[in-house]
């Protein structure tokens, strides 16, 4: 997830060379990061619990088709 928002960044760098913007690429991905950083923490959390909740409800792949 922040490996993502890096590769954001540099893609903000490339274009921001291209468009001949003066902008710091590093305060962008600072930015994402720390914006992002709530989001990642509740994915982090969340998911693993729900996965285990579905598994141990009895779900599987003859209800999603």
């Amino acid at each position: 997830m922040i490996l993502g928002r890096i590769a954001a960044g540099l893609v903000v760098s490339v274009l921001a060379l291209a468009f001949g913007l003066k902008m710091n690429p590093i305060n962008y991905v600072v930015g994402i990061v720390v914006t992002g950083v709530p989001g990642i923490i509740v994915q982090l959390i969340f998911i693993p619990i729900l996965t285990k909740l579905i598994e141990r409800w009895g779900f599987d792949s003859q209800y999603i088709n």
